[in-house]
């Protein structure tokens, strides 16, 4: 179930948890923070909390606890589920006795969940103490129409004209491997580039599927025929 069938609202929630030096101790309120939306919606941002759901190893203090156990407690109730790798540091302070941790939490809702795909940190860091968050969501929505090339309907007069300014030059007789395959990767792009442009490509009817394909065909005329024959039988073997 992707979001973008039934739903056109996409909301994202950027959030900084500024500490307090009183009651309540944290500046973001919970129903501020996870907001029962009916659409995909997703909360992101540098929580300043420390829970054992996004570091495992980490011993939580009586008062690291009862700060981020009411988040954590709110956002599961309302339908938000964490998605940092736990482990996963995002916090690296500049002082040298401090202790690196994950401060920075991303949570989605039951709405955008089932597009996720990823949660990482493979980006370099922009010289700050918190490092750059990647998170891939995945839906056949978002992916390009697989076109293929339709040969049967290539101009081969217009590639055949063209050919004779391809000829490449003699290689060395002496040279390097890599060298004769860069030379020859080359000049064999070249003549590819050639007939993918001068091939037209298969236009897909809108409602085709991205995930179609022609074992699924096999697969259903095999079923429909098993169908047909355990009709006419009714033999629980067949």
């Amino acid at each position: 179930m992707f979001f973008e069938l039934q739903f056109s609202r996409f909301r994202i929630t950027n959030a900084y948890n500024l500490p307090l030096g009183s009651a309540p101790f944290r500046s973001v309120s919970l129903p501020e923070l996870f907001q029962e939306n009916p659409f995909p919606t997703l909360v992101v941002g540098n929580l300043n909390l420390h829970h054992s759901s996004a570091h495992l190893l980490r011993i939580l203090d009586p008062g690291e606890y009862r700060l981020s156990h009411p988040y954590f407690s709110h956002a599961s109730e309302h339908g938000y589920c964490l998605l940092n790798q736990p482990g996963l540091y995002t916090y690296f302070p500049f002082a040298y006795n401090a202790r690196q941790s994950v401060l920075d939490l991303s949570f989605p809702n039951e709405f955008l969940l089932p597009s996720f795909a990823r949660w990482d940190t493979p980006l370099p860091s922009t010289g700050l103490d918190h490092i750059p968050i990647l998170i891939t969501l995945d839906s056949f929505m978002f992916r390009l129409l697989d076109l293929s090339s339709n040969r049967s309907k290539t101009l081969w007069s217009s590639i055949l004209s063209a050919l004779s300014a391809l000829v490449p030059p003699p290689h060395h007789p002496f040279c390097a491997t890599s060298t004769f395959e860069e030379w020859f990767n080359t000049h064999a792009n070249r003549v590819r580039t050639l007939v993918t442009f001068n091939t037209p490509v298969t236009c897909p009817c809108l409602k085709s599927k991205p995930w179609w394909s022609p074992l699924l065909l096999h697969f259903r005329a095999t079923f429909h025929l098993a169908a047909r024959i355990y009709k006419s039988s009714r033999d629980p073997y067949d």
